[in-house]
């Protein structure tokens, strides 16, 4: 009886995710600046690192001549670490606490639409969708967030999830 007190029931659950309980879009745009400077002072930080270590490796004489075949292994792994680094902070984050450093500090967290915690198949689905959503400097989401009924995204809808106020 007593673990039946400290969880909620799946009827509390769905209340959690009342239209009035949802994330609006001022609250994601604020969580996604949030986590795109956390994200971008990482990558820029490993970039510095990329560079440095390729300096020290490299003679003065090669990059002078900035050898062609050593920037085209390195530039698509950069991209490669790009794309890495963001899909690898929200899915682990979304799935270990469904909250973000942004979205913490906001006070939202991502459910699944029936009130329970975000899995890893809808983490993956969710955050593998994000680059559609942000397509045209996020046009794409804001303008599927603003229209729909649980003010989702693509990725959440395809998903299953929702974001909602804490």
């Amino acid at each position: 009886m007593a673990v039946a007190a400290t969880h909620p029931s799946l009827a509390d659950k769905r209340n959690i995710v009342d239209v009035g309980n949802l994330a609006g879009l001022g609250q994601r745009i604020v969580a996604f600046i949030i986590d795109s400077i956390v994200l971008g002072l990482t990558i820029a930080a490993i970039v510095a690192a990329s560079i440095f270590a390729r300096f020290e490796i490299l003679s003065l004489s090669s990059l002078r001549r900035m050898d062609f075949m050593t920037w085209r292994m390195t530039h698509p792994l950069l991209w490669i670490i790009s794309a890495a680094i963001p899909f690898a902070y929200y899915f682990s984050m979304e799935t270990n606490s469904g909250q973000t450093l942004g979205k913490k500090i906001v006070g939202i967290r991502v459910l699944k639409a029936d009130g329970t915690r975000c899995d890893l198949s809808a983490a993956a689905v969710r955050n593998a969708l994000r680059f559609v959503d942000n397509l045209f400097f996020g046009l794409i989401g804001v303008l599927l967030i603003a229209t729909s009924a649980k003010k989702q995204r693509l990725g959440d809808i395809l998903a299953g999830t929702v974001v909602v106020k804490r």
